[in-house]
């Protein structure tokens, strides 16, 4: 594979060659494959770019890609190619192919945001090699994954390690600062007309308040291999008995096949983080909602039922039981125990967000100041 893989590397390389002859423009792509949508946070940096430079052109390419591509891929390639050509500055939030695997103009301005805050499971480089999550070394280095980035989005200088071993790269390349949607996870006018929205759409979820029930919302993380549905089962007749409204978040790779009831909703309607608005309970796995979650001051805990199986897997840039800011739950059973409780700790949640996510009012603003002055 990497001899083919060299080779087309090769062609494209003498393709991108002929488009980097034209002039760059005044532009910024960008650039994901995480969806065929953009995403919350390209939206949010497109509209603050045209409001700080109205001349300034933005193209946003997102295409769903899972794995590795196909021919069917190709237009896609060409396409994100001729913008990061044409461009000053590029902005991706996961690896691309057009980006680390060609030769970069070097007055180009390559930023990683990621697409997530904080650092909690291992990523990127850090995994290469895995083989229950990660790509092999050997396809890795050919791919040169994560390659060519000039800076790399990071929100807080307490990540800063996690973020230097999964993309290779020093500190002096890290950017202290928040993905945009903090800004709209901080205003309060955001958080409740989202909230009133997904009243109106689950009426149940309203309703809980006055009859003394909680929304306890479940977002589990993907993973690449194992199955939720036990473990999901278990938990939506643990909490069956209480009364308390259980809300799946699932993540958008996960397919959960359930009928929604008055006391058991999946939700494919709004984002994870939309749906941390309505929620009374968070229950986490080892996905980076939680500090999302953290940043709202929601009562955290986690259903952590294939915690060793998943930790010898992936592992982990934190101590999991020591750092997370819950309880820390094996079973189903343990789970309805510690939302029965209700005795969260929210001070060390506190703590939790401080430490993981500093940068927060005005993030979309400083981001996008910084793309402009730096592609100059």
């Amino acid at each position: 594979m990497s001899i083919a893989i060299t080779a087309v590397k090769l062609i494209l390389n003498l393709i991108f060659a002929v488009m980097k002859l034209f002039p760059v423009k005044d532009r910024v792509s960008l650039i994901s494959r995480q969806s065929d949508k953009p995403s919350v946070d390209f939206l949010m940096l497109q509209k603050e770019i045209k409001s700080q430079s109205p001349t300034t052109d933005v193209r946003v390419l997102c295409h769903k890609l899972d794995g590795m591509p196909g021919i069917g891929y190709i237009p896609v390639l060409l396409g994100q190619m001729a913008a990061i050509a044409s461009s000053k500055a590029v902005v991706i939030d996961t690896y691309c192919i057009a980006v680390s695997l060609l030769k970069q103009r070097k007055e180009t301005e390559i930023i990683q945001i990621w697409h997530a805050l904080g650092a909690l499971k291992r990523f990127g480089r850090s995994i290469a090699g895995n083989r229950g999550e990660g790509r092999s070394l050997r396809l890795a280095r050919v791919m040169n994954m994560h390659g060519n980035y000039s800076h790399v989005l990071c929100s807080s200088r307490n990540c800063f390690a996690a973020y230097e071993e999964a993309f290779g790269y020093d500190e002096s390349c890290m950017l202290e600062g928040s993905l945009p949607r903090v800004d709209l996870l901080m205003s309060a006018c955001y958080r409740t007309e989202t909230a009133a929205k997904i009243a109106a759409k689950y009426p149940q979820i309203d309703r809980a308040p006055g009859e003394g029930r909680k929304v306890v919302v479940y977002a589990p993380t993907f993973r690449m291999k194992g199955d939720i549905g036990g473990a999901l089962e278990a938990l939506k007749n643990e909490m069956s008995g209480t009364g308390n409204i259980l809300v799946i978040k699932p993540h958008p790779l996960m397919n959960v096949k359930a009928e929604n009831s008055r006391r058991f909703i999946v939700d494919t309607d709004f984002s994870t983080m939309e749906m941390l608005f309505a929620a009374d309970v968070v229950i986490c796995d080892y996905s980076a909602i939680v500090f999302e979650a953290a940043l709202l001051t929601k009562p955290v805990c986690f259903y952590a039922f294939d915690l060793d199986t998943y930790a010898g897997s992936r592992s982990f840039y934190l101590d999991y039981e020591k750092d997370m800011p819950g309880e820390v739950c094996r079973t189903a059973s343990e789970v309805k125990n510690a939302v029965e409780r209700d005795d969260f700790d929210l001070e060390r949640v506190k703590t939790f967000a401080d430490r993981y996510v500093t940068c927060r009012e005005g993030a979309t603003g400083r981001l996008v100041s910084f793309i402009l002055q730096t592609g100059k």
